[in-house]
């Protein structure tokens, strides 16, 4: 149990209301929303390896482009989704390891989003007008 009250400490407190909210909705705010703000570096670093590994230049492309080529990598390359998945769940305590495994589907579907849009607001500036 002491692994688990460890990775409680290190991750950052969010101010969200996760009253009166849907089961993963709770969990994507008590779990994985601070998860991914502590791992953020990390991500953002993993990401960056992989943009260069593929010869992939963000800067060149538009926003919609650069948003759908994000979402191609996070959705359809496996490596690099299971990379930046397992950057998240591997901080996960025992209990919560539990409950992601019993909604697997969604809760992998709402990390991918999460992963996505938080990519997206890291390497995307919007275009100014």
């Amino acid at each position: 149990m002491q692994r688990d009250q460890q990775l409680l400490q290190l991750r950052p407190v969010l101010e969200l209301n996760s009253e009166k909210t849907l089961e993963e909705e709770y969990f994507a705010n008590t779990s994985l929303r601070p998860i991914l703000k502590l791992q953020h570096h990390l991500l953002i670093a993993i990401f960056t390896h992989y943009l260069e590994e593929k010869s992939i230049a963000l800067s060149s492309m538009n926003a919609f482009k650069q948003r759908v080529t994000i979402e191609n990598a996070i959705k359809k390359d496996l490596p690099i989704r299971h990379t930046l998945m397992g950057c998240i769940i591997g901080h996960f305590t025992e209990q919560e390891y539990t409950i992601f495994l019993s909604n697997r589907i969604a809760l992998q579907k709402r990390l991918t989003g999460l992963l996505i849009q938080r990519l997206t607001d890291t390497f995307i500036k919007p275009d100014i007008i």
